[in-house]
């Protein structure tokens, strides 16, 4: 995530990151503390490139707005698996793309060829 941002953020490019507790209790902490961990584990501390949002849930009834707009954006309104295994891409135009069952670490080229082509779009 830190090379990918640093490379691609003059360009536009940002990450926000939304913390959710509905995968196996896994982030039972406040957003403060969670930030504290991203900083520390993945030295990415907050900026203007680099976001938390409030945590949020991404499945049922109790579902964020954010995310119902996310998974029904792309056609694909299934539930989140796991948060940390799910990306959204937003182009500056608003299309969304959804990516299921990654890893972080193999998915940068996957990632940088998205963004690439998503920098590079024009309104149709």
């Amino acid at each position: 995530m830190k090379r990918l941002l640093e490379k691609y953020e003059k360009l536009g490019f940002k990450i926000i990151c939304v913390p959710s507790n509905q995968f196996g209790k896994q982030e039972p902490w406040e957003v403060s503390r969670i930030k504290e961990w991203t900083e520390s584990k993945f030295q990415l501390p907050q900026t203007e490139n680099f976001q938390h949002t409030v945590k949020m849930d991404a499945n049922g009834e109790t579902s964020h707005a954010f995310f119902k707009w996310l998974k029904y954006t792309t056609g694909d309104p299934t539930n989140v698996k796991w948060n940390f295994c799910t990306a959204f891409l937003v182009s500056k135009l608003g299309k969304v793309s959804r990516h299921n069952n990654f890893r972080w670490n193999s998915l940068g080229k996957k990632i940088e060829n998205l963004v690439k082509q998503r920098i590079t779009e024009t309104e149709v």
